[in-house]
């Protein structure tokens, strides 16, 4: 008997994701049962009468659409005056079609263009709709124009009288269709009223607080009912969810991921392989067995079609989670306390859980520090990406949405939409009375450039204060009201778990919560601020993490609500990839200092508010009417621009303020004040007393008192090169400081201390401060307007924020941001505050103040404007600060100035923390730079100004070196010998045996990455010397990681040049590269770099054996690899690479002459694999591997069906290359060279490195002489590079040797501890071309007490993908299998040079060029068939019932999208060095240099899929395959 039983249902509904009725109309969703009522119900109110509601509701946007569009157009007419040839756009229909090419306009011509197109195009298309096809242009004479003015407006009025009318009738019906649905369902009738009301019967705006509920249903907004499903279920339980399906037309299934699932052959929810189909027809039913095996949140969707478009499932909204709660935890409603375990409405995505043996703690830290079971809110999230859309205000152009859990809440509805009806508003209301501000009254005005301009706040004159450009105000609830997306709520110090899933198709998101922080491995915790030599550390704190599709993570925030200082206010949380911000993917959380009861109906913009109840043992302070608590104590009125903060005192007091006219606070500011800012205070605090948090936190660290460290910073703009071929960011953003004051209680008699600030010049930021400060920032903005230019429109002066990560803030005085019902807290732009009144005493009227409590060693703590974001950080406005450890000195490489900021330091532990010094280097990476070259044309300028393609550049620190100025030979790209030298990019000078930390950020903007290193490692925790060893961090923007390459831990690193880079092609080709330089101690180094003190070691390898080939002995792996000419049929002969390239293995070699009678000597291999399997190596931890590399690609193989070495027709494309007419790459070289580069084995970085990387020795192996004289020059899209002498170290011409040492921390000693690491081997000779076409390659490093053998013949193999591992006495110990997963390819149909496949999207981003694959095999997934192959073309994985599995799972990727990877009914621990962490089902961020190696148990017979999580372009284009398990 199962002890939980669910009815679930999937069904068709149209979506609504927006309070505007941007709908999916052929929405999916999963839902209980008992909702189904509530859903038909809903369901007919959208279809009566033809769709008569959402049909007039279309008409009322496209109506006023032409109205707006018509004003704004003879505005616009006024502007350009009658001799400008605009003035005819649009009074002929072939003007609205075909192709438009602007980039011969200048900025501000291209910008009044773009703008009054897009009016035009947007009048023309509405009027089309609205008149079916009558009016397809601009009527030429305004007295025609004025006639339609009036008509549509009447028109628009009548409309929305009707839709209205509709409304009302429903409303007449609504009392007894809702006690019918509550009976029908048995949900009761306050519960059917929660679920479907959404809406007002009357006008209620100006109501504020005083709001009531919501009284009528409206199907055009977002319905409460309508929310993805939520499923839980208590560690242990037998849960059957029995499922019926009634989308029409369709099979669909419930797949939950994990090992959750009974069995795949029954309840994968699936069509795998061989087995029977476990997805359900339409109108049937079938019950999932699911077992809540282990705690955690696991996705649950459709695989019933895996298709990633709109033509699937997933996309319009199929897929829920299941969450495994504690052992007997019951889950209750957070509004009313009632018991939802058990019920037949147990779902929903927020829910308050109640664990047995609960003990309220006063100060919650985290769920394992205590060992105690501790209640918590949870707030269950969905990213997803992709949906049909369908607007009525959004007509040209692509509109897309980023949802959450069905949701969005996009800049463009907000902005201009809303603001044209303020402004309508205000032209009906007269003057305020003097001495006061109407804060809600807007004007519009088109500019000289034909930009629409919102100005807000009027006086007694009629003037208007201020204005609002958009992005600064798109998260306010002042302005805006509350977004529609997801708002958690909860009170200050409540324990809080979030549940987050992302259930998209395609992207890769990147989650960030704004004041909160969590464990990267929740059970890897450690006491608050614990600093002490020996005691645990914990897991890496962090505050954004890289989520991709089909993945799901449980988020902990250490504190509960409001973090460490327990701040009240609204708490922002999104994708921090900016364009998926603007397109509505963020919500916030609520963070309550006083009771919801009910007391208080509504939030001050009407939205009504919930109750919320109290956790047990946790009881708020109640509501006063003086202490109302927030939001309703911020003095402010809906709606109007966000306030900016008050102050205690005039000292404080902002200009923004000053120039509104507001007093420094009103007196339920005063007494929502801390105490301890009251009685002192402090710039950048108000709510909180981070004072006194600080001096407690570090009392209770046993820390000094805490100093303050206060900068001034000038944020500036001007011109930034990139590097010396002339790239450079004429609009370059970023940050100076110009003072710093020092003020520390334990020196002197603590009064402050001014020290010189650092010397000027623009580099990126990077502050310090330590474990126990106090940081305290005044922010000058020296920004303004600014003009168009080949990127953007122009940007208007607007506040300029500093928003930061980890460290301690107060959300309302200083987050640097304008959220939900907080203030605005940034610096005004002077222009714009330049007539605010000033006494003496008051500060700038440009400054903003900001407060930070560094209370752990965080590393790099991200910060940026989170006001004008999308335009300012593509220009470089973002840093980190660095939270160095407690009592630290900070200085630049030269060990005497102060390293207040900058990217290389030396810090200096106290002697006493048993920390040694160490060398700091730090990492910034940017994409969509706006650069120009040297000529100031854009690189890669959008097609429309500020529009959302892929623009600009990428750059490390303001620098990049790309490949296109290295020279045309591909194998000497990284080389410093000649020209051009080394990198400009940053080279980070050290020596072996000292220790450095490399701190690395993403600032910008949009792309995920993949950092990379040669001959460097350092542990996945950085405070955990169990965690694996890694070599590679996968990063998208906001994320921030400290790699700690420790030589005492596992890190050692000989002298040479090692390469670091940013792995991907795109990223590589656009420069995004350098070099980590160790240096040789001589005389001249130690005089320009003195090393730190006491740590110089030559971190000398083992000696390498003196041995011939054979002679080696046990400690010696040898093997022979030839490089060769290999067709890869990726689907039989169906899609091949005839240009493919392999790395093969061989038995050995002959030695012959080069050509008959020389004595210079060529090599050959013989007994070569002719498997056609990616090359895989492996051997025991101790040994050396030596490998013998031959380069047999020339000459060409006597294969009349091959095509002659060199770069194939239409390769996947790269950012900034030359392109033919077709858009194909046309001006590619091609080298013959190959290398072998291994990740994360040790080696003589200078000889064994497998690249030609600095000064090291060229590790390159160059090719046989080739006799074909059509080799060397041009093969039609490129040109093959020759290169002589070929260098190796030897005479003779097409082989080296490479030795790398396979040291003990690769592999536990025994099998009984797990699987060793999997380490990446590729080709660096042509990193363009040669790792697309198949050279790539693993090698495995196994455990001392294994021996792997051929799962058929029973034999000992050291090569190949898969193997069994058997113990010493014979017994399988383990199945093994590598995956590399590859992007980037390019497939030709039946192998004809003729007929390469096209990309998905021709002309799209190159991130997506090219086709994908797995071990050279590509499983392509046709609709009907889903994943049903037999004997896909991806590997087969065969094991037995009860057999352990090692996966190691590698990305030879090229491309910078991300994958994620899952296997169907497995799981796998997320740290395997934790005894007792969290297990997943699929992994994020799987790319370029990835390496993961996960730990299975075979534990039911059938096939088991594994894939990637995107639907889109990934599972559909063959990134399957199968593990048979019999």
């Amino acid at each position: 008997m199962p002890d939980l039983t669910y009815d679930v249902v999937a069904l068709q509904f149209p979506i609504v994701y927006t309070d505007d009725g941007d709908h999916d109309p052929d929405g999916l969703l999963y839902t209980l049962r008992a909702y189904v009522p509530l859903l038909d119900w809903a369901r007919a109110r959208w279809d009566d009468d033809d769709r008569f509601l959402p049909r007039t509701h279309e008409r009322i946007q496209h109506l006023q659409l032409i109205v707006d569009g018509l004003d704004r157009y003879e505005r616009m007419r006024e502007r350009l005056g009658p001799g400008d040839p605009l003035m005819a756009y649009g009074t002929d229909p072939a003007d609205l079609i075909g192709e438009r090419d602007d980039s011969g306009l200048d900025p501000r011509r291209h910008t009044i263009t773009q703008n009054l197109r897009a009016t035009v195009d947007e009048l023309v298309r509405a009027l089309t709709l609205v008149t079916d096809g009558t009016v397809r242009a601009l009527a030429a004479d305004a007295a025609t124009r004025a006639q339609w003015a009036a008509g549509f407006a009447a028109g628009l009025a009548a409309a929305r009288t009707a839709f209205e009318e509709r409304l009302a009738k429903l409303e007449a019906d609504d009392h007894v269709a809702l006690r019918h649905l509550a009976r029908e369902s048995g949900l009761g009738l306050d519960r059917v009223r929660r679920l479907l009301l959404n809406d007002h019967r009357t006008d209620v705006r100006g109501l504020g607080e005083h709001t009531p509920a919501y009284n009528r249903f409206n199907p055009l907004r977002p319905v409460p009912v309508v929310r993805p499903l939520v499923l839980r279920a208590a560690l242990g339980a037998r849960v059957d969810v029995r499922f019926e399906n009634q989308i029409r037309g369709r099979r669909v299934g419930l797949h939950l991921q994990g090992d959750g699932a009974g069995s795949v052959r029954t309840d994968d929810g699936a069509a795998v392989g061989r087995n029977e189909p476990t997805t359900v027809r339409p109108g049937q039913r079938r019950t999932y067995h699911w077992h809540a095996a282990r705690e955690g949140v696991w996705v649950v969707n459709d695989l019933g079609d895996v298709r990633g478009t709109q033509r699937g499932t997933n996309a319009h909204g199929l897929f829920g989670a299941f969450v495994v709660e504690p052992a007997g935890a019951t889950w209750h409603d957070p509004e009313t306390g009632e018991l939802l375990t058990g019920t037949a409405f147990a779902d929903g995505p927020y829910a308050d859980v109640i664990v047995p043996g609960d003990q309220p703690a006063a100060n919650f830290v985290d769920f394992h520090l205590d060992g105690v079971p501790h209640s918590h809110r949870e707030f269950t999230v969905f990213m997803h990406d992709e949906p049909e859309v369908h607007s009525g205000q959004l007509l040209i152009g692509e509109h897309s949405v980023m949802p959450l859990s069905y949701r969005a809440e996009p800049m463009p509805q907000r902005l201009p939409h809303r603001m044209r009806r303020y402004a309508e508003a205000t032209a009906a209301r007269p003057l305020p009375p003097p001495g006061q501000i109407d804060f809600a009254a807007v004007a519009i005005e088109v500019d000289d450039e034909l930009s629409e301009i919102f100005h807000i706040g009027r006086d007694h004159e009629g003037r208007f204060l201020e204005r609002v450009a958009g992005e600064e105000q798109h998260h306010s609830s002042w302005l805006f009201g509350d977004p529609v997306t997801p708002i958690f709520r909860a009170y200050r110090g409540d324990p809080a778990r979030v549940r987050l899933v992302h259930a998209g198709v395609k992207e890769t998101h990147v989650f960030h919560l704004h004041v909160h922080q969590w464990r990267a491995v929740p059970q890897d915790t450690a006491h608050p601020s614990v600093f002490r030599a020996g005691e645990p550390r914990g897991s890496q704190l962090i505050d954004s993490i890289t989520i991709g599709p089909q993945t799901a993570v449980t988020i902990d925030p250490l504190y509960g609500s409001g973090s460490r200082q327990r701040a009240p206010g609204d708490i922002i949380w999104h994708c921090h990839l900016y364009p998926h911000f603007h397109h509505g993917m963020w919500g916030l959380w609520r963070s309550f200092d006083r009771l919801v009861d009910g007391s208080v109906s509504a939030y001050p913009d009407g939205t009504p508010v919930h109750p919320l109840r109290p956790l047990p043992g946790r009881d708020p302070e109640p509501r006063t009417d003086q202490q109302p608590g927030f939001p309703w104590f911020v003095d402010a009125t809906f709606p109007q621009k966000a306030p900016p903060p008050p102050a205690v005192t005039r000292e404080f007091l902002g200009g923004r303020r000053r120039l509104l006219g507001l007093p420094p606070h009103s007196a339920k500011e005063l007494a929502a004040f801390a105490p301890g800012v009251v009685a002192d205070p402090r710039p950048g605090a108000l709510f909180v007393d981070l004072d006194g948090d600080a001096r407690a936190w570090n009392d209770a660290a046993g820390l000094p008192a805490p100093r303050t460290v206060s900068y001034e910073i000038r944020v500036r703009t001007g011109e930034v090169p990139y590097n010396s071929r002339g790239w450079r960011d004429p609009r370059g953003h970023h940050y100076r400081i110009t003072k710093v004051t020092v003020t520390d209680p334990a020196v002197g008699d603590g009064a402050p201390v001014e020290f010189a600030p650092p010397a000027e010049r623009i580099e990126p930021f990077f502050p310090r401060a330590n474990h126990g400060d106090i940081v305290e920032l005044r922010m000058v903005n020296q920004l303004g307007t600014i003009g168009p230019d080949g990127f953007d429109l122009p940007m208007l002066p607007v506040e300029c924020g500093l928003h930061v990560h980890l460290v301690k803030f107060d959300v309302l005085a200083a987050d640097g941001s304008s959220t939900g019902f907080n203030y605005l807290s940034g610096a005004s732009c002077p222009e714009v505050v330049a007539g605010a009144p000033a006494e003496p005493g008051d500060p700038p009227a440009n400054v903003s103040f900001h407060r930070w409590v560094v209370d752990e060693e965080f590393g790099p703590c991200f910060f940026h404007d989170h006001l004008l974001a999308n335009y300012r950080q593509k220009h470089g406005l973002f840093a980190a600060l660095i939270a160095e450890p407690p009592g630290s000195r900070w200085l630049l490489p030269d060990q005497e100035t102060v390293a207040w900021s900058g990217p290389q330091a030396v810090v200096l532990p106290p002697v006493d923390s048993g920390l040694p010094p160490y060398r700091e280097a730090c990492l910034a990476i940017g994409d969509f730079v706006p650069l120009v070259d040297a000529d100031g044309r854009p690189l890669n300028p959008p097609h429309e100004l500020s529009g959302d393609d892929d623009p600009g550049a990428m750059a490390v620190n303001y620098r990049c070196a790309p490949l296109t100025f290295r020279g045309d030979d591909p194998s000497q790209w990284f080389s410093s010998s000649g020209e051009p030298g080394d990198p400009d990019t940053e080279i980070i000078l050290t020596y072996p045996g000292e220790r450095l930390r490399i701190r690395l950020i993403q600032g910008s903007h949009e792309e995920q990455h993949s950092f990379v290193t040669h001959g460097l490692r350092w542990r996945r925790e950085w405070h955990n010397d169990r965690s694996v060893l890694v070599d590679q961090q996968t990063i998208g923007i906001s994320e921030t990681f400290t790699l700690d390459i420790d030589p005492a831990d596992a890190g050692g690193y000989s002298y040479g040049d090692h390469l670091w880079h940013f792995a991907a092609m795109d990223d590589l080709w656009l420069g995004c590269w350098g070099l980590v330089r160790a240096l040789t101690p001589s005389a001249g180094n130690l005089e320009t770099l003195p090393p730190l003190p006491g740590t110089i070691a030559d971190n000398t390898l083992p000696p390498r054996p003196a041995v011939a080939w054979g002679a080696g002995g046990d400690r010696v792996r040898e093997f022979v690899v030839t490089a060769r000419r290999h067709e890869h049929e990726y689907d039989g002969r169906r899609l091949t690479d005839p240009w493919g390239l392999i790395f093969a293995t061989a038995a050995g070699w002959r030695d012959e002459p080069v050509e008959e009678g020389s004595e210079r000597m060529r090599r050959r291999a013989v007994g070569v694999d002719r498997t056609g399997e990616p090359l895989v190596l492996r051997a025991r931890s101790g040994e050396w591997v030596r490998v013998m590399l031959i380069n047999e690609l020339l000459p060409d193989p006597d294969d009349p069906v091959l095509p002659p070495f060199g770069v194939e027709p239409a390769p996947p494309r790269l950012p900034l290359e030359r392109l033919d007419d077709l858009g194909h790459p046309s001006e590619r070289t091609v080298s013959p060279r190959v290398s072998l580069h291994p990740g994360l084995v040790r080696y003589d970085v200078v000889s064994d490195d497998g690249a030609n990387v600095g000064t090291n020795h060229d590790g390159t192996v160059g090719p046989l002489p080739a006799h074909d004289p059509g080799h060397g020059g041009h093969t039609g899209t490129g040109q093959v590079i020759f290169r002589d002498p070929a260098s190796h170290g030897h005479e003779e011409t097409n082989w080296r040797e490479y030795w790398w040492y396979v040291d003990e921390h690769l592999a536990p000693p025994s099998y009984t501890d797990g699987p060793g690491q999997v380490c990446g081997l590729q080709d660096m000779a042509d990193v363009r071309n040669h790792r697309h076409h198949g050279l790539i390659g693993a090698l495995v490093v196994e455990p001392d007490d294994v021996t792997p053998a051929d799962p058929v013949t029973g034999r000992e193999r050291w090569t190949g993908p898969q193997v069994v591992l058997r113990d010493e006495h014979g017994r399988v110990v383990a199945n093994e299998q590598v995956l590399l997963v590859q992007d980037g390819l390019r497939h030709f149909v039946a192998g004809n040079p003729d007929l390469p496949v096209r990309d998905v999207v021709p002309g799209d981003d190159p991130e997506d060029a090219g086709q994908k694959g797995i071990n050279y095999g590509s499983a392509l997934a046709h609709p009907r068939d889903v994943l049903t192959r037999d004997d896909p073309p991806t590997p087969l994985w065969e094991a037995e019932v009860g057999q352990e599995l090692w996966l190691h799972v590698l990305g030879a990727a090229d491309k910078p999208r991300n994958h994620s990877f899952t296997v169907h009914g497995m799981a796998w621990p997320v740290a395997p060095w934790q005894d007792d962490g969290p297990w997943e089902g699929s992994f994020s961020g799987l790319t370029a240099g990835t390496a993961r190696t996960l730990r299975m148990t075979a534990r039911h017979r059938g096939d088991h899929a594994y894939r990637s999580g995107a639907f889109r372009w990934s599972v559909e284009n063959g990134l399957w395959g199968i593990i048979r398990i019999g």
